[in-house]
């Protein structure tokens, strides 16, 4: 069991990285000669909106820690936040961020 399952820490930020997998490809399909022909690509095109619009919702600390650690891992450093928050107060702001991206990803009604 995963250290910290009691609260689903690791399954919930593994359900994040699946959706950066997915965000990943927003170049391709939100480019103006992209071609959304099948149903595949027009869920994930209305993903890749969804997830915007969640990031538009977000207050700022939670927006850059969701997009630096998630969005933008590749281009990024891994320890980005290093001059900016210690160890342990990331770690809380990361959580709660992730649990406030899930929660408005979830509750489409309140952005869409």
């Amino acid at each position: 069991m995963p250290r910290n399952s009691r609260d689903n820490s690791l399954s919930k930020f593994q359900e994040i990285k699946g959706m950066a997998k997915t965000y990943s490809l927003r170049d391709k399909y939100l480019s103006p000669t992209a071609v959304i022909t099948t149903k595949y690509a027009r869920n994930v095109l209305s993903q890749i909106i969804h997830i915007n619009k969640v990031m538009d919702v977000l207050c700022e600390p939670y927006r850059t820690i969701i997009s630096k650690t998630f969005f933008e891992a590749e281009t990024s450093n891994r320890c980005w936040w290093v001059g900016c928050y210690s160890k342990t107060t990331f770690y809380r702001l990361r959580s709660k961020a992730i649990n406030s991206f899930l929660l408005a990803y979830q509750t489409k009604w309140n952005i869409d």
